[in-house]
């Protein structure tokens, strides 16, 4: 999810698209980044759906 947007999904490309078109486009893949307040990015989950 995007924090600025809570309705919007970031994609690997670094697009923003609405969640509900990521769910009905059939994404096979997850992934879950948490960034501190010091822009340290750590992985939460990263899972193939397929």
């Amino acid at each position: 999810m995007d924090p600025e947007d809570p309705d919007l999904v970031v994609l690997a490309d670094g697009r923003r698209i609405p969640f509900e078109t990521a769910r009905h486009a059939a994404f096979d893949a997850l992934s879950i980044v948490a960034t501190n307040e010091r822009g340290r990015a750590t992985d939460v989950v990263s899972e193939e759906l397929a």
